[in-house]
């Protein structure tokens, strides 16, 4: 889909190519465990 002006002036365009939001941080526990690329805090939430 190609952006096109026209989207400025109409009130019906809403949100066009827009991601769900989201998250993509990395924890660890500890810098041994970021450095081995090691997370012990890692669960998916699903809503």
């Amino acid at each position: 889909m190609k952006a096109q002006l026209s989207w400025l002036d109409d009130p019906e365009t809403f949100r066009v190519n827009q991601l769900p939001a989201h998250s993509d941080h990395s924890w660890y526990r500890n810098r041994t465990e970021a450095s081995a690329h090691q997370r012990s805090f890692f669960s998916i939430i699903r809503w």
